[in-house]
């Protein structure tokens, strides 16, 4: 999904990839005076396409990896028939727990669900997990480098978003970030320190090209910060 704003905290487009917090940014961003102008989660690097004034900034929408992954496994869980049918492509069992989901993903030719043909198109067998291969294919410009002049958190959007002269209501309250989660929440997934070791192998890469252009660099400790 891509959304523009215009003048006076304009013109910038935010691109969001899967999970990133989609559906809060569309709704901040509408309160700026912004409007959808892709409904679909496509590429950054289509942003020529696109009939945007000059001096459009470009920005991304980012999570770190771990509680990504996890997102996206509960969402499929949750997802009903389209949702058991993946886990079971992807893992061979549609109850799959976290633990053998992650394993299918940090593979070496992960799947994905509507994304599988573009993200490998656009990335060719290049390293990393899903979440590398679905953020190349994202905000990628196909040659290497980005196609978005900056990322912004999903685990701290509003701050990121004012970074860039954005301002969101204080009551607004921001997308709920499922690695701050706790044992006994529906479908709370332990994620052991194994696997943390695991996805920062995979990912690690890709989280070290896109770190320097965070609109907050160095703001949090987490593994994107």
């Amino acid at each position: 999904m891509a959304v523009f704003v215009p003048p006076p905290c304009g013109p910038l487009v935010v691109w969001t990839m899967p999970k990133t917090g989609s559906a809060w940014v569309e709704v901040a961003l509408g309160l700026a005076g912004g409007a959808r102008v892709d409904s679909q989660h496509a590429p950054a690097s289509n942003k020529s396409k696109l009939a945007l004034p000059g001096g459009t900034r470009h920005y991304g929408t980012v999570r770190d990896p771990s509680p990504w992954y996890v997102s996206l496994w509960r969402h499929l869980h949750a997802s009903g028939h389209a949702g058991r049918r993946a886990l079971l492509e992807w893992t061979g069992s549609e109850e799959a727990t976290f633990g053998v989901f992650l394993k299918a993903v940090l593979g070496p030719e992960p799947p994905g669900i509507h994304w599988r043909g573009a993200i490998l198109e656009e990335t060719g067998d290049g390293p990393g997990g899903l979440w590398s291969r679905l953020t190349r294919y994202a905000y990628g410009d196909g040659r290497g480098g980005w196609a978005v002049d900056g990322f912004l958190r999903t685990d701290s959007l509003a701050e990121d978003l004012a970074e860039i002269d954005v301002e969101i209501p204080d009551g607004l309250v921001p997308p709920r970030n499922v690695s701050r989660d706790k044992e006994g929440d529906p479908g709370w997934a332990p994620q052991s320190e194994e696997q943390h070791e695991a996805v920062w192998e995979a990912d690690g890469p890709v989280l070290a090209a896109l770190r320097p252009l965070l609109v907050r660099y160095g703001a949090t400790s987490s593994t994107m910060g």
